[in-house]
């Protein structure tokens, strides 16, 4: 049993290799996580991937490579029995919420499914091909120990149109929406000792603004 279950997309070239999950760059990420923001390490979680297998020229998983390994991944649910499921990217978030789901809309905040809190992030990976995508992968995380702390509820108790808005450079951009709701929490967004920017919350509806420091 563990508290925590990763499940990304498939193996990579590494991964392929050692027989083992998450144990390339992309792990490597992954444990940084793991260990700058929720103080724990590989042996405390289960990591997993929805597919088993390298897709030919790591392409995207397909629907059938998908469905070809769907049983190992609910044997591995059935024995494990986390608490919370971590979706590391957009496969794996769809399989466990629908084909409707989305990493813009449902990222960094917790969705009771089936039995599970699934709480989708930003794959660790794509920080690494993208820079700018490393922010929503340290909030995600950052989301992941509020709610593991009880500092967060599950989404749907959060009904209506949430907006979450990345602001890039003059953080005035987001002053004329801010100033027709009252503020009520401004806090950090990063690891320990690397900020990347500021997160408003207003008491109107939908009103959070995430703030980035260029």
């Amino acid at each position: 049993h563990a508290r925590l279950m990763f499940v990304g997309a498939a193996p990579g070239k590494v991964e392929d290799r050692t027989g083992r999950p998450f144990v390339g760059p992309a792990g490597r990420e992954l444990d940084r996580y793991l260990t700058w923001t929720l103080g724990l390490d590989r042996e405390q979680v289960y990591v997993t991937n929805l597919c088993k297998e390298r897709p030919p020229r790591d392409k995207d998983p397909t629907s059938a490579e998908i469905a070809r390994d769907e049983p190992e991944l609910r044997d591995e649910l059935e024995k494990v029995k986390p608490a919370v499921v971590v979706t590391l990217g957009l496969h794996s978030t769809r399989w466990f919420l629908g084909p409707q789901a989305s990493m813009e809309r449902d990222a960094a905040m917790p969705h009771q499914r089936d039995g599970y809190v699934v709480v989708p992030i930003v794959h660790p990976a794509a920080g690494l091909h993208v820079p700018e995508l490393q922010p929503h992968t340290a909030y995600g995380f950052q989301q992941l120990e509020a709610y593991l702390k009880g500092e967060l509820t599950e989404a749907e108790h959060w009904k209506g149109d949430q907006t979450y808005r990345l602001v890039r450079g003059n953080p005035w951009l987001a002053a004329d929406h801010l100033a027709q709701s009252e503020i009520i929490a401004v806090d950090t967004e990063g690891l320990p000792g690397r900020p990347w920017g500021l997160s408003f919350a207003a008491s109107r509806p939908g009103s959070a603004w995430v703030v980035k420091a260029d």
